[in-house]
């Protein structure tokens, strides 16, 4: 055991992002039943890049509930199977606005995997700096 170093993680320096900060806005979904795979193709394949291609939406990641949280006694109904993460440079609202007019306009569709009575959408603005951990040493 004298051969492995305790490191303190919080006694490490942290390093803060001056660049400008973005934006998140946050969206929750599930599929309709047993049309989860038509879902994550439609979301990924198509949904995602049209909305990257709207000004001021600058990345997006998607996220799966973990498996081992997901069962009949722990994942009641209500809860949410997707998460995808959106970084916007523009204000919240108008990212909104912009996202809202494309859908109503029938530029973007929606796919009838989605289940829209469960979907939830909303923005959050940063508070604070981004605080990212310094590089470790391997070793």
């Amino acid at each position: 055991m004298d051969h492995l170093r305790k490191i303190n993680l919080f006694a490490q320096p942290r390093r803060h992002s001056i660049a400008a900060m973005t934006n998140l806005m946050v969206v929750l979904t599930n599929a309709v039943a047993g049309r989860d795979d038509e879902l994550n193709e439609w979301y990924d394949n198509e949904h995602i890049p049209q909305v990257l291609a709207l000004p001021g939406f600058v990345s997006a990641q998607r996220f799966r509930l973990g498996d081992g949280q997901v069962g009949p006694e722990l994942s009641p109904q209500g809860h949410h199977r997707y998460l995808a993460l959106y970084e916007i440079e523009i204000d919240p609202a108008e990212a909104l606005r912009v996202l809202g007019e494309e859908v109503d306009s029938g530029r973007m569709g929606v796919s009838p995997a989605l289940d829209l009575s469960s979907t939830a959408q909303w923005t959050f603005e940063p508070i604070g700096p981004r605080v990212s951990a310094e590089p470790r040493s391997a070793g």
